[in-house]
Parts: C-alpha cells; structure tokens; sequence
C-alpha cells in the first residue's frame, strides 16, 4: 500500500494510507520512463496513431475549429475531441479527449469522460473529473515526459465506468483502411 504522505504546511487532508472497495490496484507503472511506456503499452491504447489524430471516426478536430472546442450544451453527447498540441485551459464538457501534447485545467473545470493526454497534466483549482485520465502517454513513443503538476486547489479524479462507456461510444464505428478485403475483390 501506498504510505508516501505529503509534507509541508500546506497540506491538509488524510494522512491515512490510501485504501478502497473494490481494494487499490498497487501496480507501479515503473521506475524508469521505458517501463512506464512499456506498462502503458498494455492499455491497448493506439497512441501512435491516436496522438496524430489518426484513425478516429467522428472526430472533432479543434484546428479544423480555430482552436474551438465543440458546444457542450448537449450533456447527452460525448464527442470525440482531438486536439494537435497543448490545452492551455480546458473547458467544462464531456467526451474522449485526446490531446498530443500538454494540458492545464484552471478553475472549476468539470470534464465527464476520457482524457487522454501525451505529456503532463496541471489542475489548478477545484477541478473535477468523473471516468478516467491517463496522462505521459507520449512515452509509448518513446519520449521522455516530465512530471506535471497538480498545482493547488482540490482534485477530484474518480473512475466512474458510465462516463467511460459514453465517452468510448463515439469511437465505436467502422473505420475504412486501404488494402483490406474490400480494396481486394476480383473485378468480374
């Protein structure tokens, strides 16, 4: 079990070591940036892929939008959001969001989803994230990501499966790819 409490005068909440039902996964990621990237490889996430905006049906591109994020106002749909390079401030909203590079959530931010994120994460102030967030993915590629940081406020980050099958529904389509069986029928 994870006993490391936070030092310093600043710091105000459990001092307890962590604990849960279902019980913690205590599974390290890894010392070294190799093993992160190799564990990380087990997500069968396509990152190579996935980091260029490739291979993701109904995507929003926020560079085909000048930099734009899609209207959230429908809290029933989570789109699939791709964004070439850092979030310097992530709006409220909900959906897969894969961002290539960096990403900082400043205030209350409140996403309902997945984010994916390839190099670090920084939350300042109250933010709010119910499914999942997985941040250094770049380092299935083979680079090297420096700790982010959590900056100041409260965090909440809980796994929550029913805004992770929302998010993950956008991406379950048909994805045409050259040289498969369609692009090899005999002409009659």
């Amino acid at each position: 079990m994870p006993t490391n409490i936070p030092s310093g005068s600043g710091y105000q909440g459990s001092t307890s070591p962590l604990s849960g039902s279902p019980p913690l996964d205590n599974t390290s990621l890894g010392t070294s940036p190799q093993s992160a990237g190799d564990s990380l490889a087990k997500t069968g996430i396509d990152w190579s892929d996935w980091s260029q905006g490739l291979n993701l049906p109904n995507v929003w591109r926020t560079s085909d939008h000048g930099g734009a994020f899609p209207s959230f106002a429908d809290t029933t749909v989570y789109p699939v959001i791709y964004v070439n390079g850092d979030v310097s401030s992530l709006p409220n909203g909900q959906g897969l969001l894969i961002v290539s590079g960096s990403m900082t959530m400043n205030g209350a931010t409140h996403w309902n989803g997945i984010v994916l994120v390839g190099k670090g994460v920084t939350a300042n102030g109250n933010d709010n994230v119910q499914g999942a967030v997985l941040s250094g993915l770049n380092t299935m590629l083979g680079d090297t990501v420096p700790i982010a940081s959590l900056g100041n406020g409260t965090k909440t980050i809980q796994y929550n499966s029913c805004a992770i099958k929302k998010a993950l529904h956008g991406i379950s389509a048909l994805v045409p790819r050259r040289g498969t069986w369609m692009d090899n029928w005999k002409t009659y």
